[in-house]
């Protein structure tokens, strides 16, 4: 699996902070990776769109640095 499509990181921030930046670096694909984290200053950091969930519920989503702004 030298090219994956997708990644799913499941709130990596709780084992190792730093696997988030370098996971991201790391890909370039189109397609991922995908982060699940609930620090969502520290998944804003390095995401380039996210979806904020609440309680099931999507509440926001766009541009991380847009998110960023009203976090």
């Amino acid at each position: 699996m030298s090219r994956p499509r997708l990644l799913l990181l499941d709130e990596p921030a709780r084992a190792a902070p730093k696997m988030v930046a370098r996971c991201s670096r790391g890909l370039a694909s189109s397609d991922g990776p995908a982060l699940i984290e609930q620090n969502v200053f520290q998944a804003l950091a390095v995401a380039d769109y996210a979806y904020v969930l609440s309680h099931g519920e999507m509440i926001a989503a766009g541009a991380a640095w847009e998110l960023r702004g009203n976090a």
